[in-house]
Order: C-alpha cells, then sequence, then structure tokens
C-alpha cells in the first residue's frame, strides 16, 4: 500500500482488517458547506439505512425529514452521531447519540432540531421494523433553499421491503469459511497477488512494490479476509473505513474495471487453493460479498472524481524550489505544468505523487501530506528520507521509504513529477470558527499540521492555537524557525517542543521545553491543552502507539473522543 507521510483514525483491529481488505484488494482516507453525500450501507439485524458523511452541525440547525411513499406504521426513523465507528447505530449505546427519533407520519415533514449534538462526524439515518418484515431507505438528500437557519435539509424516503433469504444464507456461508481463512488465508493471497500481476502487469504502476516484497500486502490481506467474513453480518460499521479508503483509491484514480480484475483473480485464487472444498455455493456468496463492498466503493468515488471538476487523471508538476526543512525533511514546492490555477484543499489533506522508477520499470504512488496552506499557484509536501537507504541499492525498493528517497536523492529543482487532486478525510473541520484547536504531533507528522497551523494564523490569527511536537532533536525539526516566528507574532498561538535524544548544541528552553517523547501530562491543563474549552478540537498526528498514546491521554484527562482527529500515518497498521 501507498505510504503516506502523515498520521490517522482509529478503528478497532477488526475494522483495521477490513480496512486492509479494500485498500489492498484496490491499490493500496468529509465534511462540506454544500449538500450532503449519503451512501447506502447493507441492511443488518432488521436495520437498513445509510451515512452521512460530510455533515457539520452545531448546536439549533435542523433538518426536515419528509416521507415519499410506502413507510407504514411500524417505521421509526433515527438520526444519529456515531463516534466509536460503526456500531452504536445498532445498539443504541452510550458511544452513540441519538438526535432525533420520529414516528411514522405518512408524507408529513417532520423536523428535526439538533438540541444537544454537534460538530462533525458520521451520522446515520436508519429505521428499525420490530415485525417479520424489513425496510430499505432510499433517501435522496438536497440542500433546501437558504433560511434564517444555517443549516435546512430536506431528505425524502421511500420505504421498500427488500431482504430475502438469500441475503441471510450469503451472511452464515461467508462466517462459516472462518476456519478455511484462518488455514489458507496467506496462501489464497499470495496466489491471488502472483497470478493478478502476472496477468495484469501494468497493476505494478498501482501497488506498493515495497509491500508486495516484503509479503505485507498477502500477509495483510489474509487478515483481512478473515475479519470480513468474521464481521459479514455487520457491515455498517464500514462506512469511516470505506470513506478513507475511497479517498486513497481517487487519489490513485482507481476506476470500476480495477474491481472486476481484482475480483476476478480473487475468486480464482480462492478455487486454486481451495480445490472442491469451494463449493458453488461458497464461490457465490464471495463474489456476492465482494460486489456489494465494491459497487458501494466505486459509487462513492465516482463522487469524488466529480468533486475533482475534470481533473480525473494525474497531472505533470514541475519542482520549482526544493528546500532543506531540517536534516531529514525537504520540501518540494510543486507548480503546475499548465498553468492554470490549482483548487483549494481542505488543510491536513495529501496528494499523490507518482513517479518513474528505473530500477523497476514501471510506477510508483505515494501519498504525501500537504505542508502548507491552500494557495492558487502551488503545492507544497515536505518528506522525510530515511537515513541508510541508497533507492539504487539491491533490496531498497522492499524498504517502506524507497520513493521518499528516490524524491531526496533523484528528483531536483525544473524536474518533472505527476500529481493527483488533493484527497482525504483528516482535515481542519472550521478556519474561521472561534473554538481552541490544539495540533499534536511527532516526527514527520508535522506536516499536515503545519498546513492547518498555517491556515488558522492567516485566516483566523486571533483563534487560540496550541502546537505541541517531538523530535530527536533540533536538527531533524522541521519549520522551528517559521512556528516559533509566528508565535512571535500571535499572541494567542503557543507552542511546545519535545526533543528526545538533544545534541550538545540543543539548549533546553531555547531549542526546546521538554526531554523526552512527547508527555502530555507534563503539560499545564487549560493553557497547553485548553481542558477547561469543552468545545477544543485536537488534531494527532505521528506513528500509531504515538496516535494511542496521546488520545488515551487526552480520555484520561476527560476529552471525548470525538473531539480528536486522527489521520492514518504509515501503513503497517492503525492504533486500536
Amino acid at each position: 500500500m501507498p505510504f503516506k507521510q502523515h498520521s490517522g483514525r482509529i478503528y478497532r483491529i477488526t475494522r483495521l482488517l477490513v480496512f486492509h481488505f479494500v485498500f489492498i484488494l484496490t491499490a493500496g482516507p468529509r465534511q462540506s458547506s454544500a449538500a450532503a453525500d449519503v451512501f447506502m450501507f447493507p441492511p443488518q439485524n432488521g436495520y437498513t439505512g445509510e451515512y452521512i458523511s460530510n455533515l457539520a452541525f452545531t448546536v439549533g440547525q435542523s433538518i426536515d425529514i419528509k416521507w415519499k411513499s410506502g413507510c407504514d406504521e411500524s417505521i421509526q426513523f433515527w438520526l444519529m452521531k456515531d463516534f466509536n465507528g460503526g456500531d452504536c447505530q445498532f445498539q443504541r449505546d452510550a458511544l452513540c447519540s441519538q438526535i432525533a427519533d420520529t414516528p411514522n407520519n405518512g408524507s408529513v415533514a417532520w423536523n428535526v432540531s439538533f438540541m444537544g449534538l454537534a460538530g462533525p462526524g458520521v451520522y446515520y439515518i436508519f429505521n428499525l421494523d420490530d415485525g417479520p418484515q424489513y425496510h430499505n431507505l432510499y433517501p435522496g438528500v438536497n440542500e433546501a433553499e437558504q433560511s434564517s437557519r444555517p443549516y435546512n435539509l430536506d431528505i425524502d424516503i421511500t420505504c421498500t421491503r427488500d431482504r430475502d433469504d438469500k441475503v441471510n444464507d450469503t451472511i452464515q456461508i461467508i462466517k462459516a469459511t472462518v476456519p478455511v481463512l484462518t488455514e489458507h488465508g496467506t496462501t489464497i493471497t499470495t496466489v491471488f497477488y502472483k497470478n493478478m500481476l502476472t496477468a495484469h502487469p501494468e497493476l505494478n504502476n498501482v501497488f506498493n512494490t515495497a509491500h508486495q516484497v516484503s509479503g505485507h500486502q498477502a500477509r495483510a490481506l489474509a487478515g483481512a479476509l478473515f475479519a470480513y467474513a468474521s464481521n459479514i453480518d455487520n457491515l455498517g460499521a464500514l462506512g469511516p473505513a470505506v470513506e478513507l479508503i475511497c479517498h486513497k483509491h481517487a487519489s490513485l484514480y482507481i476506476k470500476p474495471d480495477d474491481y472486476k480484475i481484482v475480483g476476478k483473480f480473487l475468486l480464482e485464487a480462492m478455487g486454486q487453493v481451495l480445490g472442491d472444498a469451494l463449493t458453488p455455493e461458497i464461490l457465490d456468496a464471495w463474489a456476492t460479498a465482494y460486489w456489494q463492498l465494491a459497487d458501494l466503493m466505486i459509487g462513492r468515488e465516482a463522487q469524488l472524481y466529480e468533486q475533482a471538476e475534470g481533473w480525473t487523471e494525474f497531472r505533470d508538476f514541475v519542482i520549482a524550489q526544493k528546500v532543506p526543512e531540517s536534516s531529514e525533511i525537504t520540501s518540494f514546492y510543486l507548480k503546475p505544468v499548465n498553468g492554470k490555477p490549482l483548487p483549494a484543499f481542505r488543510p491536513g489533506q495529501y496528494i499523490s505523487v507518482q513517479i518513474h522508477v528505473p530500477e523497476l520499470n514501471y510506477l510508483q504512488a505515494r501519498q504525501y501530506s500537504l505542508s502548507d496552506m491552500p494557495r492558487s499557484d502551488y503545492y507544497r509536501i515536505s518528506v522525510k528520507k530515511e537515513p541508510g537507504l541508497n533507492p539504487a541499492e539491491p533490496g531498497a525498493k522492499a524498504h517502506p521509504g524507497y520513493v521518499s528517497n528516490i524524491l531526496h536523492e533523484f528528483k531536483n529543482e525544473g524536474d518533472t513529477i505527476k500529481v493527483s487532486h488533493p484527497y482525504g478525510d483528516f482535515f481542519l473541520s472550521d478556519a474561521k470558527a472561534a473554538n481552541p484547536v490544539v495540533l499534536i504531533s511527532a516526527g514527520v507528522g508535522l506536516t499536515p499540521m503545519t498546513s492547518i497551523l498555517n491556515t488558522l494564523t492567516s485566516e483566523a490569527p486571533e483563534r487560540k492555537v496550541s502546537f505541541i511536537h517531538g523530535a530527536r532533536n533540533s536538527q531533524a525539526r522541521a519549520f522551528k524557525n517559521h512556528i516559533t516566528s509566528l508565535e512571535q507574532k500571535l499572541p494567542n498561538l503557543k507552542s511546545t517542543f519535545f526533543t528526545s535524544h538533544p545534541t550538545e548544541q540543543d539548549k533546553e528552553g531555547d531549542d526546546y521545553q521538554y526531554r523526552g517523547r512527547v508527555d502530555l501530562s507534563k503539560l499545564e491543563g487549560s493553557q497547553d491543552l485548553f481542558l477547561d474549552d469543552a468545545t477544543t478540537e485536537y488534531y494527532v498526528c505521528g506513528p500509531d502507539t504515538f496516535m494511542t498514546d496521546m488520545l488515551n491521554v487526552l480520555k484520561s484527562k476527560g476529552v471525548s473522543e470525538d473531539r480528536v482527529k486522527l489521520e492514518l500515518f504509515g501503513t503497517g497498521g492503525v492504533p486500536h
């Protein structure tokens, strides 16, 4: 999978493995002031519905709910916000807060006010039927005319009866294959990749070579198949992960035909390894399960491509400047060859960079966070060089920093590289809001944080911001002088630097405030973390264990998990 030099949202381990399933299969991360994006998730235990992934409501805002036709009196309509990644819509437990529970009024509109719940997140609309029938919702969401309320959405719902015995049979068959995947999963996925890449060598331009050589993708996919089969009856939990993956797919320009190739070779690999044990019924069930997920992703990716307004393939950019930021991080200023103004992005998002690798004789793409605020004339990425890795040496292509080091060693000012439209579901929610922001990062994880910081200091210089960063020493730390200069100009910005291995030249109190790794317990709660303000947003960026530690400490200090935003930093795993 592509290595993205920035960090991630936390899912449970089984949800992570499903993430690997859908991402690795096809090459490899939502809020808006415009109309909402709405996606269907399959019927689960009597529930069916949609998730709305790009709404950011505040207290007092409202929506209008209207039924079109076909809904009987047994329907209840819920609108809920999910804080833990997908389970709560079936449990109505403490991890999920219910915003509205409406009775059925035929075609009469029902106005729902957002009384106590607000902020960006994943919102679910779905129905419950305690009787024998199952109902699917097919709403179309359109932004209503402007009113005195910031949001006024019409959600039209048509109810149909649509669950038959085949759905239940498919679920049971898939779950029954769990022991088989435990025993043969890695063999299946190894055969899958070998056969597919032999028949379609052009896909080497999409897949991450380092993960192919190391066997990481085959092992991760095997675990993902196991997790997918184990959780096939709870696919609603996939919502947030699917959004994350579809953004990555869009940055790689994955197309529907790619899903056809992957599905074909995955099912054939199952047959090759399992032989007669793969009965026609099992094969059909897995084909159904695969396309259920693939169709969902194809639809979402089509929406993302449409939003890119014609930027539907990699474009040529020239490296206008190559600027060292530290002993190991260098910034690349990228300008479009066509000279046209660049579309804005959300601070925290990333681009895919694609380069030709002569040693491999095909293309490789990696994701890099944009490290400056949106500008119309250039994008900036800041890339870490892996010490001791020579891209020309045999075996280097198995290293996750392979492409990054090629950029450092062989790409110079004036060279042309391929760049995608910006994507990613980790970004600053609202640059002009008034609530405090805490930015916490480690290592090269500061790159999206610098984009967020530059945006905040430009668009809302009076906003309270705490920038907390950890690095080995001041020589390895990027942007320190820039951040310090901003702090001197802006009284509401405070920076705190941790240094784990200071050099003789590093002076405590000047080059850094604390020795060691980032430790939030050393900071003052109200001044450094704004713990006395329940609206504070926290953005965390760094390796998985770092993010886990930061999240746990913040939760122990009373910060609700929905106010902590994380983004996947590497590809070897996420915290859980």
